[in-house]
Parts: C-alpha cells; sequence; structure tokens
C-alpha cells in the first residue's frame, strides 16, 4: 500500500543521536527544515561503521556531525553524572577518558553485589588459551569459552537465575562456542591431570567451598 508523505512538514527543534554518520545526521535536518538541531551523543563511544575501502575512511565519512562540530570549536554540554555503574567500574573510564570529571549518582550500596564472595570487578588470565580464525572475519577461543562456562555453572549453582547473568564477547564464532557448552551442559576441565565432568557441578563445588574458605575467588 502506497502512502503519500507530508513533504510540507516541519520541525522547528530536531533531536538527533550522535552514532550516525554526517550524511545521516543532515538528512532529517535539511528535510524537516529544523531551526534548532539538538545532537546528543558521546564522542567518546565508537564512531559508526561503514564499509568501503581505506580512503573513503581517510575523507572522513566516519566521523559523526557531533564530533565535526566539536573540531569546529563548539563546546557541548557535558552530562557528569552517571547512574549505572558501580562507582568501581565507572572509575575506570573516568580516568582513562573523561579526564575524572564525572561523578557517580549511585554508591556501592546501591549496587551489592550478586554473591556475598565475588568481587565487583575482577580479572581472570586464561594464558593457555588459543586464539582460532573461522576464515569469516571471526575468531575463537576454546579455553576461554570453557572458562567462560565454568562461571556461570558456578554461578547458577550459587542460586543465581539465568535471567541475572550475561556474557559480552567479541566475536560472534565464541558467541556460538559458548553456545554449544551450555545446549550440551556439559564441560571437561583438566585440573591436577585429571578430566572433570561438571555435569553434576561437584568438582565447581569442591573448589568453590575451599577458596570461600581462603580468599574470595573461584579457580579453574
Amino acid at each position: 500500500m502506497l502512502v503519500e508523505q507530508d513533504f510540507s512538514a516541519r520541525a522547528e527543534k530536531l533531536l538527533v543521536e550522535h552514532q550516525m554518520t554526517e550524511p545521516a545526521s543532515l538528512l532529517p535536518d535539511a528535510r524537516y527544515q529544523c531551526q534548532k538541531l539538538i545532537l546528543v551523543g558521546d564522542p567518546k563511544q565508537l564512531d559508526p561503521t561503514i564499509e568501503g575501502a581505506d580512503s573513503v575512511h581517510a575523507n572522513g565519512l566516519e566521523q559523526t556531525l557531533f564530533d565535526r562540530l566539536i573540531l569546529m570549536g563548539h563546546i557541548p554540554t557535558l552530562l557528569r553524572t552517571q547512574y549505572r555503574c558501580h562507582p568501581h567500574i565507572s572509575a575506570i573510564a573516568n580516568s582513562l577518558f573523561y579526564g575524572d570529571m564525572l561523578t557517580d549518582g549511585v554508591t556501592e550500596t546501591d549496587r551489592q553485589p550478586l554473591l556475598l564472595f565475588l568481587p565487583t570487578l575482577c580479572y581472570y588470565d586464561v594464558s593457555r588459551g588459543t586464539e582460532t580464525s573461522e576464515g569469516v572475519g571471526s575468531f575463537y577461543n576454546e579455553a576461554e569459552a570453557g572458562f567462560v562456562f565454568f562461571l556461570l555453572q558456578t554461578f547458577v549453582l550459587c542460586g543465581l537465575g539465568t535471567e541475572r547473568l550475561g556474557v559480552i564477547t567479541l566475536y560472534r564464532a565464541q558467541v556460538t562456542r559458548i553456545n554449544d557448552l551450555l545446549s550440551r551442559g556439559v564441560i571437561e576441565a583438566k585440573s591436577e591431570g585429571r578430566k572433570i565432568l561438571l555435569t553434576d557441578f561437584d568438582y565447581a563445588m569442591t573448589n568453590l567451598k575451599t577458596d570461600m574458605k581462603k580468599t574470595p575467588s573461584l579457580t579453574y
């Protein structure tokens, strides 16, 4: 069904989200002949991605209108208070990217840990893993996928519902590997020369009880 468009429509004020290419931002501006344009976004985030030759990228087509106006000397209004992250997590981005200008609208009490023994922020080094190419521009790491599955199994064992758990990975192939492990519900982990089947959580529970008596960390 054809719908007739009203090309006479005008918008005095137009609100545009920052994460789009500059030509895409200018289209609604020209279409509705707005008198005031409000751009909302975060120039510290990733720029929009376009496909094309490197020479096209060098000409600035990935640059947003938001960024161009800043380069022209326009000073943006900074929304300084964040209400999402635990202060320990927001402190990282605040220090690395925002020059310690951000403030926290939530406290540590507002963001209680999911498990008492689990720190707010922790890092695990799965050094034995090897990155493997899937041949279509995506990569996976079997050791890391196995470790992620182990952590998920442990969290569920400790009483966390799956609706409270999430995994973020950079590659689609890695998502496939983790989903395969979750669908099978089985993982083989090597510990002290033995192969452990984690279907009944015996290995996870044994290590969890041992670690809770010593330090609040998990081993694999």
